[in-house]
């Protein structure tokens, strides 16, 4: 991974801990619970990382460096 990608847990995906066992379920075709979670799917569209958008958002800040 290089440049966020995968930073945020897909919307919906049960927190840091339901997001986690989803992770292991899909690390193994094998377990009970794989195609369900599979269906339940990943929206990879909506997870994407835009360095260059980032980038261009952050050089409009206005940083201030002395109280007003």
């Amino acid at each position: 991974m290089t440049g966020g990608e995968g930073t945020v847990p897909p919307e919906d995906s049960g927190g840091p801990i339901g997001y986690a066992f989803k992770c292991e379920i899909l690390g193994d075709p094998t377990h009970p619970k794989y195609e369900d979670t599979l269906m339940w799917g990943f929206d990879e569209e909506a997870s994407l990382f835009d360095l260059d958008f980032i980038n261009t958002r952050l050089k409009r800040l206005v940083f201030v460096t002395e109280p007003m």
